[in-house]
């Protein structure tokens, strides 16, 4: 990735967690980044093409985090493998606080935030079902999908309750139950 890009993309992720999305600007990020506003209009027309882009980049974090752990796991189902996954997850607080806003926007009034959102969900349902293929479970194509809609939507719920009230579920008690639906 560019350097001036990496800066914007660093700075924008703080500034939205410290200011609030609506609050900091694109004259603050570019001042925080150390970079002129052409620079940064140069690589992001809008806070929405930013938005779009950090949500981009959390996703394929996520993404790897779980693929990871699947491979750590060695192909088996089990609450530490969760567990595991849970507790990285966890930490991208401020970045679930972004895709959580860009989510809000999608439903209510941003078309284009809408079929972004849209077409990257298929696409993590997607990356997800081809995790789901190395665990060591016999699935056909139409129950392995319906496993990864399952999980990604267990990855935004609890990350949402999580958000709302961090003790607002035993990880313990659930990760067990989600490793008790995969076998």
């Amino acid at each position: 990735m560019q350097e001036n890009k990496k800066k914007i993309l660093e700075s924008s992720i703080r500034l939205f967690s410290e200011k609030g999305i609506h609050q900091a600007t694109l004259a603050d990020i570019a001042a925080a980044a150390g970079i002129s506003k052409g620079t940064l209009f140069y690589y992001y027309k809008s806070k929405d093409d930013l938005l779009y882009d950090i949500l981009d980049i959390s996703t394929n974090e996520i993404t790897d985090l779980i693929a990871n752990v699947i491979q750590e796991s060695n192909g088996q189902v089990t609450k530490e493998m969760f567990l595991l996954a849970f507790n990285s997850l966890l930490k991208y607080d401020f970045l679930m606080k972004i895709n959580y806003y860009i989510v809000e926007q999608a439903l209510l009034e941003n078309e284009i935030f809408k079929d972004k959102f849209r077409i990257k969900y298929q696409n993590w349902r997607d990356d997800i079902a081809t995790m789901i293929d190395k665990l060591k479970l016999e699935l056909n194509g139409a129950k392995r999908d319906a496993k990864a809609a399952i999980l990604l939507a267990a990855i935004d719920g609890l990350s949402l309750q999580y958000l709302l009230d961090p003790a607002a579920w035993d990880m313990d008690a659930v990760c067990s139950e989600l490793a008790d639906m995969f076998t």
